[in-house]
């Protein structure tokens, strides 16, 4: 079941800022990095931000929170649109 808009104010800044760095296509450890934190503390942001988006899941959190959005594609159906994934060599 999607989270209401109003869950959403219960998610706090730094859930929001992990999630978006995680719509980039970073690891957990790659986010902790980039953030300067560990990785359990990424883990207890995403985790607060399922609880107060009532979600399962990162795909579900990111749509909750509006990091991505769903918009049909030309001809092929739904894609999701969003921060794109990252290239890893």
């Amino acid at each position: 079941m999607p989270a209401s808009r109003d869950s959403l104010g219960e998610v706090t800044d730094r859930a929001l800022e992990v999630l978006r760095v995680l719509a980039t296509g970073d690891t957990y450890q790659e986010a902790a990095d980039a953030l300067f934190v560990s990785v359990s503390t990424v883990r207890w942001h995403v985790d607060h931000a399922y609880h107060a988006l009532e979600v399962h899941n990162l795909q579900q959190a990111l749509l909750a929170a509006g990091i991505v959005t769903i918009a049909p594609a030309a001809g092929t159906g739904a894609t999701a649109k969003g921060p794109g994934r990252k290239s890893h060599p």
